[in-house]
Formats: structure tokens, sequence, C-alpha cells
């Protein structure tokens, strides 16, 4: 049996489209590699981290750039610019938030936003960190 590609505009068989349980058929109307391609077009780094804000934070770009603008383009805490690269570029400033509430608290380094991570968000435990730093300092 065979079924025809919309977006290839070729006969091709059932095998190469895969299930979709609303279409009439039960197959995607486009064949696995057209859909493949399609995906990989999509799947920019760009469009990613895009689509990754707006379902984490409910963060547009636009909301990004202006906090990222409101703090100077550093991270909220260090008061330095992002430096860990991956992939060959620098990394853009996480988002941090409230794990329990979800509000953003700003946006932060690699580093600071570990380090946070690290205490788990414990206040206390970062306020003798601290202490410790301030009794200990050489």
């Amino acid at each position: 049996m065979t079924k025809h590609c919309n977006k290839c505009n070729t006969t091709k068989s059932r095998e190469d489209f895969t299930k979709l349980a609303r279409a009439k058929d039960g197959l995607h109307p486009t064949c696995k590699s057209c859909k493949r391609e399609t995906e990989r077009a999509w799947r920019t780094p760009e469009k990613t981290k895009q689509y990754n804000l707006k379902k984490d934070f409910d963060l547009t770009p636009e909301g990004y750039k202006k906090m990222l603008d409101e703090q100077g383009g550093v991270c909220a805490i260090c008061k330095e610019l992002e430096t860990t690269v991956r992939c060959g570029k620098v990394q853009a400033l996480s988002v941090d938030h409230c794990h329990t509430t979800g509000k953003i608290r700003g946006l932060l380094c690699n580093r600071c936003n570990r380090a946070l991570g690290k205490f788990k968000d414990n206040i206390v435990t970062i306020q003798r960190a601290l202490s410790y730093l301030e009794n200990s300092h050489v």
C-alpha cells in the first residue's frame, strides 16, 4: 500500500509515514523525510531558545531583552558578563526563577546560577557561607 506526500508530491510506501491518530488514514500527511527536514529547519538555536523561554517562563524574546537591558547586559549577582562558552558561542544569561512560585527573579551567569542551585536557594545556608567567608578571610 502507498500514500502520497503532500510536501514532496511523491507517492511512497506507507512505512515512510509516521502514525497520526487524528488523520483519516492514521498517517501523517507528509513523509518521514519531509517531516524531518521541516523540523530541522524549524529547530534553529534561536527558535529553540524562543520556544523554551515561552514554555518554561512565559517570557518572550522582547521580555528577555528588556530584562537584559535593565541589568546592563550583566549578571544580576556578580555584575559580570557571561563567559561560559558552549558550541563555540558565549551562552546567554540564564533566567533565574523561584522553583516554588515560578516567579522570575532576574538573569544570571552560569556560575552564579549554578551556585544558587548548589545552595538549593536556601537563604540560611547562603548567609552561613557569607559569614564563613567574612570570618575566615586571611
